[in-house]
């Protein structure tokens, strides 16, 4: 019996490996040079393993010396074409990026936005400027995009050009989000090294993406401009797709904890307000903790906080769109930050709060940004994970009383010609120092208004009254109680 499935299999697999046979990839590797005596006529001398080769530069404003680290290009990985140095180890930037290299470490996600067909190409003449749109599946882009970090553009790419100032091609993408729009560009002409002579050569460049609604993809174009003579240039095999870099670190399987050693409540807050809890943001992978190399910001809820720009295009003050809206940055930098009520410790890992950072409940959250890798001179792949934790002032019933030493009733002609009134201040059954609060008195004049009479005094919790004076039928005296802070 003919298995269906297998052949079917069988045959996808076939297409798959003749579409990338007939990709013309070229390869990087990285090399020293032994030999740059010749160097003034751009060609070098470069040790790559066990093997010596010829390899040049067609860049003659830069120069390279022996025993520097550089980048050659290898066209289509074969040793016996000719071999290109396109920059120094320290200094690769987004020049001829190694295809190949870059599929080993990104992964695409979805599949390619391009509304062409397969092997729909696009072809401009120098001379004279021109641009060509094209058709994406926008509606995908932006249902797709939540949660995703970066995306790439690439091309096959031919092109005879002769180079001049000014001149540029490539493909170009707008996007709107929120507040802007951004425009993603593949140019050529930025390219180090000679992008004006190219066969068939896969280029590429990844962009990162901002943490921002997507609201609309404008569109995408091929264009060239700039060019006085005429030459061709022809965009094939186009793709548009969003990628991450492969998660060699298991960092999918990361998760995020706020610990609190010293618990999360703090008991009569109001009395001492010099307390303090810490919070502390630890990073778990597979369940186990895992302290790699990290950056961490701190939030509290605050519903006031949007993602919203004033009328001078800043956004709204406390925002960070790595905590969104309904939370405020915790930031050094910010005018109002005040260590004394939260402080940032442990090289931002921890954060240490006073009562005073808590109006009875208040929710912390902490963004853990870990890994990521530099691609053709863009980071990308940072994973980034987050904690809440709720702390509480859980303070305790506090009772104000005021004592009369002689009594609220006073017979006509008695021997009593003063009282003292002591305002207490009961937590549970034990009066709190009274030296912790300021006392201002007050009592109700005749007319029903309430009028001050004493403040911050030497004894502030005591008032004498002269209760002949003073008491005509009945007074009401009150007592206001703050703390000194």
């Amino acid at each position: 019996m003919v298995n269906v499935q297998e052949q079917i299999f069988r045959s996808i697999e076939t297409i798959v490996d003749k579409k990338i046979e007939g990709l013309a990839f070229d390869k990087t590797i990285e090399g020293i040079i032994v030999d740059a005596s010749n160097g003034e006529s751009g060609e070098y001398k470069v040790r790559y393993q066990d093997i010596i080769f010829d390899a040049y530069s067609s860049i003659n404003t830069v120069k390279y010396e022996q025993d520097d680290n550089v980048i050659v290009l290898v066209p289509e990985g074969n040793f016996s074409l000719k071999k290109s140095i396109i920059g120094t180890k320290e200094n690769k930037g987004e020049q001829f990026l190694d295809v190949v290299d870059i599929m080993d470490k990104i992964q695409r996600i979805g599949y390619n936005y391009v509304d062409e067909p397969e092997d729909y190409a696009i072809n401009l003449e120098g001379g004279k400027d021109k641009e060509v749109h094209f058709r994406l599946r926008k509606g995908d882009m932006i249902a797709d995009y939540p949660g995703k970090t970066n995306i790439m553009i690439g091309a096959r790419i031919e092109s005879e050009l002769k180079k001049e100032v000014g001149g540029d091609f490539g493909i170009e993408m707008q996007i709107k989000y929120v507040d802007t729009i951004l425009t993603y560009r593949l140019s050529l002409a930025n390219l180090t090294g000679n992008p004006y002579k190219l066969i068939n050569k896969y280029q590429s460049i990844i962009f990162p993406l901002p943490a921002k609604q997507m609201t609309e993809v404008i569109g995408i174009k091929g264009y060239i401009k700039g060019f006085k003579e005429s030459g061709h240039v022809k965009f094939s095999y186009i793709d548009v797709q969003y990628i991450k870099p492969r998660d060699a670190e298991g960092l999918e399987n990361l998760s995020g904890e706020i610990y609190c050693p010293d618990g999360n409540i703090f008991k009569n807050g109001i009395i001492d307000d010099t307390q303090k809890l810490t919070l502390t943001m630890d990073l778990y992978k597979l369940g186990e903790l895992y302290t790699p190399p990290a950056t961490y910001k701190w939030f509290y809820a605050d519903p006031r906080v949007t993602d919203e720009f004033d009328s001078q295009g800043r956004p709204m003050k406390g925002y960070d769109s790595d905590g969104g809206e309904g939370w405020y940055y915790i930031n050094t930098s910010d005018q109002d930050y005040d260590a004394n009520i939260i402080e940032i410790i442990d090289g931002g890992k921890s954060i240490s709060i006073t009562p005073k950072a808590v109006p009875n409940i208040q929710t912390f959250k902490c963004v853990a940004t870990v890994g990521g890798q530099l691609i053709g001179g863009v980071s990308l792949g940072f994973s980034k994970v987050h904690a809440t934790q709720s702390v509480v002032d859980q303070t305790d019933a506090i009772n104000v009383v005021i004592e009369s030493s002689e009594g609220d009733v006073f017979k006509e002609y008695g021997n009593i010609t003063h009282t003292t009134l002591e305002c207490k201040v009961i937590l549970g059954a034990e009066q709190i120092d009274p030296t912790k609060f300021n006392y201002v008195w007050s009592k109700l004049t005749d007319n029903g208004t309430e009028e001050q009479i004493a403040a911050n005094t030497q004894n502030p919790q005591y008032l004498t009254v002269e209760v002949r004076n003073d008491i005509i039928d009945t007074r009401t005296y009150f007592c206001r109680v703050y703390t000194k802070n």
